[in-house]
């Protein structure tokens, strides 16, 4: 979280990266400017073949 007006972004990019790794998803979702934004994170109740991977 920030209060900056412009930033590198890179939680949110990583947050997604680990998101498909473990085969869920992340979704960012806006009305318009400054109506809010909602950030969607899905994981799988069980890990995928490729989640055990990501681990070693």
């Amino acid at each position: 979280y920030s209060t900056k007006l412009s930033s590198a972004g890179l939680g949110l990019h990583s947050a997604a990266n680990f998101s498909v790794a473990m085969g869920g998803e992340l979704k960012v979702m806006s009305d318009g400017p400054n109506q809010g934004t909602q950030i969607r994170i899905r994981l799988p109740l069980e890990c995928s073949r490729n989640c055990y991977q990501v681990r070693k």
